[in-house]
Order: C-alpha cells, then structure tokens, then sequence
C-alpha cells in the first residue's frame, strides 16, 4: 500500500485529514496517555505545515510522508476514555468529490475533531451502484453535537435539502450590538473613522437604546456580541464572515471559506484627550501582542 497521501486525491487537507493513509514504518510506541496524545500533534503538526509537501516529479502530483503512524495512539487514547471512536457508513450519502471537500472542510473548523479518515470499499472490483461514503472519526467528548450535524447535514444534502457549499461556511455566531448604559456611553455615540474609512458607527436607537456596529466591507460581514463595560472602556468581540463567492486556495487547509472567516477578534474602544478621538485595541488569538490604533469622529456637514 503506498503510504503517500496524494493531495490531489484529499484537496492538500490540512490538521491531519485523510482519504486514506496507510503509513509503512514503526518503532516503539508510547507507553502513557501523555506519549501518544504527542504522537497525534506531532502528526496534526506535521500535516499543518506546507514546507513538508513532496512532490512527484511523474506525476506533478504533491504529497505528505508523515514519520509515523498516528492510528494506534489514537486507539490507546480511545481506550482510555480520551477519545471517542465512530466508524459511520452512510448508506444514502454519495462518495463523491463534493462530499469529501465538505466532511473535511467540517472537521477542519473543530479542534475537538482530533482526527478523520475518508475509508475506501475493500472490496475485489468496484461495486455496481453509487459507492456510499464511509467516515472514521476520533473526537472528544464536546464534539459529540458537532458529529451528529456532520451526518445529518451529509444525510440533508443526498435528500436535496442543503446546499453543501452553504453549510460548509464557519458557523455564524449570535449577534447581539446593545452597548449597555454607562455615564461614559454618549461620549461614544457618532461614526469612527480610520483614514476616512468608516470602522464603527454607535448610535442611538428608538426606546433609548444604543447600539455599535462595523462599517462596510466588501465580500465580508460582521458581527458583534458581548459587548460591555470595564471602567469608561468599551468592550465587545467581533467576528467577521467572508461571503464572497470565490473558493480560498490555502496551502494547508481544503477549498472552502476563508481561512480568517469566524475568527474571533477582541476589540476596545478607550476615551481620549480629545473628545473626537478614541483609541481602539483589537486582539486576534496567537497574536503576541494588540494592536493599537486610533479612530476619529467623522465630520458632519452642516
């Protein structure tokens, strides 16, 4: 069995995701829970990083040769309670090139997803018929809900009822843009600006309510939540959801949504000297440090 992964077979998938691996190779394998949940990021790792592609100088095909076989250790973290295992044939779901894009693109948008595997028939010729898709999941316990929408959603499509390419988009979060009451709050109100551009506007609504939302950019949404107070600074975290119809091609992840889509962005909004300036802070998870700028009221013409 020839232990590259092809990438034109899984789509240069990313966090480990496999149509089919079969690994040669051995060696010792990790006598504690702690050993082999390294062998499986070490793994997760490897396949994360593009500079370990191949290529096939006949084919032009590239691929992964990772070190090692991930598959026992996950068996040993399945046996002591770390993981759960499913072995799920989907009777009514095609294998197909669509659907293999999706569960992967899925499963890449869930950390608990530990690790996938897309099985082939083993079988002597190929079967009449359409061949069903067959999936071997590893998951933590919290991904239990996120399994069951991944096969109901699989089932939704081979019923015509879901569009894959929709349901394959990050998960949208809930909105809620209310900034709650403060002595500090109406200092804040008008539309802020960078560079003429405008990032937030904070207004008043009927009934008294005030609420803060992002300015307009192109192929792209926003939405706010946990917006609240710490002092006279404003805090509330946004995600921002790409809508653009063109298919992202990144070096390690499957075609699918943005590689930035749903990422969550912690934003403050501070006072300043000047009454038409506030600084504002944001913070991206893995960046070392926040970024700081400054937004300036927009002008009003009278």
């Amino acid at each position: 069995m020839n232990s590259k992964i092809t990438i034109a077979v899984v789509i240069a998938f990313a966090a480990g995701f496999a149509l089919h691996a079969a690994i040669s190779g051995g060696g010792s394998q990790p006598s504690s829970t702690a050993g082999h949940w390294k062998v499986v990021n070490e793994y997760n790792a490897f396949i994360h990083d593009p500079s370990n592609l191949e290529s096939d100088s006949q084919s032009g095909l590239s691929y992964f040769t990772p070190p090692t076989d991930p598959l026992p250790s996950l068996a040993a973290l399945v046996a002591v309670g770390e993981l759960k295992h499913k072995d799920i044939v989907l009777p009514e779901v095609p294998k197909s090139r669509e659907t293999n894009q999706f569960w992967m693109r899925f499963c890449e948008n869930r950390e608990d997803i530990v690790y996938a595997l897309g099985k082939r028939s083993h079988v002597a010729g190929k079967p009449s018929g359409v061949e069903p898709l067959h999936l071997n999941l590893w998951f933590k316990r919290s991904a239990e809900a996120d399994v069951k929408l991944l096969i109901a959603q699989l089932e939704e499509f081979a019923r015509g009822e879901l569009d894959l390419n929709q349901a394959s988009r990050v998960t949208r979060e809930s909105e809620n843009r209310v900034v709650p009451p403060s002595p500090h709050r109406d200092r804040f109100i008008g539309e802020w600006q960078s560079e003429g551009n405008t990032v937030y506007v904070i207004s008043s609504q009927p009934g008294g309510s005030v609420t803060i939302e992002s300015g307009d950019v192109s192929d792209w949404v926003s939405v706010v939540n946990n917006v609240h107070w710490e002092k006279d600074v404003l805090h509330f975290d946004e995600y921002m959801y790409y809508t653009g119809q063109v298919e992202i091609k990144w070096p390690h992840k499957p075609v699918g949504d943005h590689p930035f889509s749903g990422v969550r962005i912690t934003s403050t909004l501070s006072l300043m000297s000047d009454p038409d300036r506030l600084r504002k802070t944001i913070l991206v998870k893995d960046t070392p440090q926040p970024i700081v700028g400054e937004l300036e009221r927009a002008r009003v013409d009278k």
